[in-house]
């Protein structure tokens, strides 16, 4: 368990290091950043609504 969180803490941080050096990913990265928190908010928000009303 400790190896794959530390490969996966790893690999997670070369991968962003490696991705700012792609103009296209640099120049969008805080729209893919909102659009994912948006994502994450609504899709809690929406189990939330679901699971008041079962």
């Amino acid at each position: 368990n400790a190896l794959g969180a530390l490969l996966w803490g790893v690999g997670i941080t070369l991968l962003g290091f490696y991705a700012a050096s792609i103009p296209l990913l640099k120049d969008s990265s805080r729209a893919i950043a909102i659009f994912f928190v948006l994502l994450t908010i609504g899709l809690t928000l929406k189990n939330y609504l679901r699971s008041k009303r079962d």
